[in-house]
Order: C-alpha cells, then sequence, then structure tokens
C-alpha cells in the first residue's frame, strides 16, 4: 500500500514539474522524500537494486549540498527505472 502511494505521489509530482521551473525552496519538500524511501527501503517495504540505491544516495549528496532541484531529479527519474 506504501508503495503504491509513493509512487503516485511521485508520478503526479512528475507530471507538475514540467508546468514551470521551480525553485531551490520549491524543490526541497520534493527532495526530502529522498529519506523517506530509504527508510521504506531499509524496513523492507520497497525492493531495490543497487543502481537505485546508489541514485539515491547521490540524490542525499545533493540535498547536503542545497542542490534540491537536482535531488528532486534524480528521485523522480528513479521511479522510471
Amino acid at each position: 500500500m506504501k508503495k503504491i502511494v509513493l509512487c503516485t505521489f511521485i508520478g503526479l509530482a512528475s507530471f507538475t514539474s514540467n508546468l514551470y521551473a521551480m525553485t531551490q525552496e520549491q524543490c526541497k519538500p520534493q527532495a526530502m522524500t529522498v529519506y523517506t524511501v530509504l527508510g521504506m527501503i531499509k524496513d523492507g517495504t520497497i525492493p531495490t537494486n543497487t543502481e537505485q540505491l546508489n541514485e539515491l544516495k547521490k540524490a542525499v549528496a545533493f540535498i547536503e549540498k542545497g542542490d534540491f532541484c537536482s535531488a528532486r531529479n534524480i528521485i523522480l527519474n528513479s521511479n522510471k527505472q
């Protein structure tokens, strides 16, 4: 159930992302979902592979640098793999 909700959220986010350019502050809430996703992976709620996990770790690195839009793009694109 959580996976369906997460996929729905990411799908809606990717649809609205193409409507206009976003600022770093606007990207931040969606970028921060990476921590929820990593927690779900750790708990075994959602499966992953090494490639996807590495991409999510790159998103965390972007967040730590304050580049929320790059992190957000990684998260949105990880759903397509």
